[in-house]
């Protein structure tokens, strides 16, 4: 089964990233750590809930200029992968 986080790597991928999930020291151009930020649970009855996970796409840009274009590549690849 794939899942989210699975499309998610795979469409960063596809950008020339290299993806890691786990959290470290140096992160390096053309470097994308996803790191898990919260959980939110809402339980809505005894029988349902709604949970909320989020995430955080740390990476290091060559100018202050950049993060806004990359910002925006980001999340039009990853509204297609998710």
């Amino acid at each position: 089964m794939t899942t989210t986080i699975d499309n998610v790597t795979r469409a960063l991928r596809g950008l020339g990233y290299k993806v890691s999930l786990s959290p470290h020291e140096k992160i390096e151009l053309k470097e994308i750590v996803i790191t898990l930020e919260g959980i939110d649970i809402e339980v809505e009855s005894n029988v349902s809930y709604f949970a909320t996970t989020t995430y955080a796409l740390n990476f290091v840009s060559e100018s202050i200029t950049d993060i806004s274009t990359k910002v925006a590549q980001f999340v039009v690849v990853l509204d297609t992968a998710a």
